[in-house]
């Protein structure tokens, strides 16, 4: 059997319906990231502002939460917020970026958090988009969070777990951690990064235990890709002793593909990449059961999840019109 950079991701999607779609109303919502609870429940653990604040306002008003479902692409509930806004400290007024990975009965769940002058949530795009947004964006760092069970209570700590370097690649921010933790390897975190006046590149880390403490090992070494801003909105995980990597091609540069879409990588001991032999992962189209072939503005956020080392579903975070709000779409996988 071939394999999976070789077969091509776009043989995995299957159809959707209105269960695989979370949305929430007055709210915008993102960033899902399924996990199973040791009852058998599943978790969407996602983030969410209020539509009032516009698309753009995830930087300035984001939370964590969780929606619940008997099956793992869904139909999800509402459940509860799960990283309530904190006393004064590093991620006292955002959190964002849930990514959930679940070792030996606990619960490690990374995030982003971040912290700015205080912004009505009524603010309108512009506002949010102006200099506050960027006093939040270069606040941003990468914590975890511990659990026993995904529905809390979470354990959170003063510091974050992956934080800037003076002077480097990443001496601004850091971002979007994506996370993978393969059978008897290290645990692997693609990430974000940015300096000042630099572009935004992506990066990798490594540790021994979910916990950290992680090293920094540089900047993604991916063959054949010299744009930097060129991808972002990683998610990474270990099957047929490889690991793979989808993340969104801003420009089209990997899949040549309208910009936007997403991209396979893969990669032997997860240092070094390169781009899939069927590198086209997923357009920005969504394939209704009812409803056929439907273009999007947006996809974003893609994240896997697996049972017993095998893929079940893709969630990713849609936009179907500029202007609209977006949700989660869990996408059962054929593999």
């Amino acid at each position: 059997m071939k394999r999976l950079d070789e077969r091509g991701f776009g043989t995995w999607i299957s159809e959707v319906t209105a269960d695989n779609a979370f949305a929430m109303e007055d709210y915008h919502v993102s960033c899902g990231s399924i996990t199973r609870a040791p009852d058998g429940q599943y978790c969407l653990i996602f983030s969410r502002w209020p539509e009032s604040a516009g698309c753009e306002g995830w930087v300035t008003h984001a939370e964590i939460a969780t929606a619940v479902s008997d099956h793992p692409a869904g139909p999800y509930t509402f459940d509860r917020v799960l990283l309530e806004k904190g006393e004064p400290g590093w991620d006292c007024d955002v959190t964002h970026n849930p990514a959930v990975l679940e070792v030996e009965g606990t619960y490690y769940l990374y995030y982003v958090g971040t912290q700015g002058p205080e912004i009505s949530e009524t603010a309108s795009d512009e506002a949010i988009v102006g200099e506050n947004r960027w006093v939040y964006c270069s606040n941003q760092r990468i914590g975890i969070a511990m659990a026993d069970h995904p529905l809390g209570p979470w354990q959170r700590f003063d510091e974050p777990i992956l934080d800037v370097t003076p002077g480097a690649w990443d001496a601004v921010m850091t971002s979007s951690p994506a996370i993978c933790r393969a059978q008897g390897r290290n645990v692997l975190m693609l990430y974000t990064g940015a300096a000042k006046g630099g572009a935004v590149n992506a990066g990798i880390a490594r540790a021994e235990r979910p916990i950290g403490p992680f090293a920094k090992i540089g900047t993604l070494d991916i063959d054949r890709l010299d744009n930097e801003s060129a991808i972002e909105d990683a998610c990474i995980w270990f099957q047929d002793e490889r690991f793979y990597a989808l993340m969104k091609d801003d420009h089209g540069y990997v899949t040549k593909s309208e910009p936007g879409a997403f991209a396979l990588f893969e990669s032997e001991d997860g240092l070094s990449w390169q781009a899939a032999g069927q590198p086209l992962a997923l357009r920005k189209e969504l394939a209704w059961k009812a409803r056929g072939i439907q273009p999007v503005a947006r996809l974003a956020r893609p994240q896997i999840y697996l049972e017993e080392g095998k893929p079940l579903v893709l969630s990713c975070t849609v936009v179907e019109a500029e202007g609209t709000k977006a949700y989660t779409l869990q996408i059962p996988l054929q593999t």
